[in-house]
């Protein structure tokens, strides 16, 4: 254990890689395959939404409403 030189507050030195600690617990992977998972599955939805009507094809408004949606997905996933 040492002291800070500013404050009076004793930390240990980590003697292993950040990597390492972050790969071993389980829970930081989860939640980075939950986020992959979110990231893939908006433009997939996006497209299922503009090619689930052929006959007809839907109006231009749908197809709109379609990408912004995809788009303030990913924009709210990537924050």
């Amino acid at each position: 254990m040492r002291r800070g030189f500013l404050f009076p507050v004793q930390y240990q030195l980590q003697r292993t890689s950040p990597w390492r600690s972050v790969s071993i617990r389980w829970q930081t992977w989860l939640v980075l395959l939950a986020a992959l998972v979110l990231l893939f599955l908006g433009p997939y939805v996006v497209h299922c939404m503009m090619t689930a009507f052929s006959d007809p094809p839907p109006p231009i408004t749908f197809k709109v409403a379609a990408a912004s949606y995809g788009l303030l997905t990913e924009i709210l996933l990537i924050k």
